[in-house]
C-alpha cells in the first residue's frame, strides 16, 4: 500500500486526539518518545521502548 491511498484527515481537532491518544499509550507502557511527526496523513515516532515491552506488543496496541 503506497501513499497514494493515504487520507489526509490528521488536522484539527483529530490531530490532538490522535497526540493524545498516542502520549497516553507510551505513559501506560513507559514508552520516552524521543521525536514525533504527525503530518496529514501517517505518523512518524522516534521512541525508546523498555526492555520488558515488546515491541510488537507496544505497536499492536497503538495501531488499534
Amino acid at each position: 500500500m503506497g501513499a497514494e491511498y493515504r487520507y489526509k484527515v490528521l488536522h484539527g481537532e483529530v490531530r490532538l486526539r490522535v497526540r493524545e491518544i498516542i502520549r497516553q499509550m507510551c505513559g501506560e507502557f513507559g514508552v520516552t518518545i524521543v521525536n514525533g511527526v504527525l503530518p496529514r496523513d501517517h505518523v512518524h515516532m522516534f521512541i525508546e521502548i523498555p526492555p520488558h515491552v515488546a515491541i510488537s506488543d507496544f505497536v499492536r496496541r497503538t495501531k488499534r
